[in-house]
């Protein structure tokens, strides 16, 4: 059953990360290259390739290790 009681709960943060479905939508990365907001973008997690948490971690770890 879908419970009706909840609260809205505001946290401070640098950084959010949006974890939903299995399918792959690489619009913010496109849109981002389109308009040149850093020298360099990468690609990873589900906006590359749909898996699970530890796949898109892992795979950000391995990217990031190389930069």
């Amino acid at each position: 059953s879908i419970k009706e009681n909840y609260t809205d709960t505001f946290v401070e943060a640098d950084l959010v990360v949006i974890a939903g479905s299995y399918l792959a939508d690489d619009s913010l990365y496109i849109d981002c290259v389109g308009q040149r907001v850093a020298r360099e973008i990468y690609n990873v997690g589900d906006s590359l390739k749909p898996g699970s948490l530890f796949e898109s971690v892992r795979s950000a770890y391995k990217l990031a290790k190389n930069i």
